[in-house]
């Protein structure tokens, strides 16, 4: 089974105008693919990047848990959702 980092990119959308810390974002997400990981993006709105790799996720509290226990790697990006950086926190060794 592949290893999986989950990435929340907080209130930054990362599509394919990236600017500012979505570039980092997808740098980041590239590293990650280049180690074999699987990367999921949980993000604030639906993007329009292009990409079989990068597996894009809306925020949603409940996929956001079932996310983090599946997850090897947590990355929590600039202004990070609170309650999953918490649950990750509490969840986590």
């Amino acid at each position: 089974m592949k290893k999986r980092v989950i990435i929340f990119s907080g209130l930054v959308n990362v599509d394919k105008n990236l600017v500012g810390t979505a570039v980092i974002y997808k740098k980041m997400a590239d590293v990650f693919l280049a180690k074999n990981y699987e990367v999921f993006m949980v993000v604030p709105e639906l993007n329009n990047l292009k990409t079989e790799k990068i597996n894009f996720q809306l925020y949603n509290e409940e996929n956001n848990k079932k996310l983090i226990h599946s997850a090897s790697i947590i990355v929590f990006g600039a202004y990070p959702p609170v309650k999953p950086l918490i649950y990750a926190h509490e969840k986590r060794d």
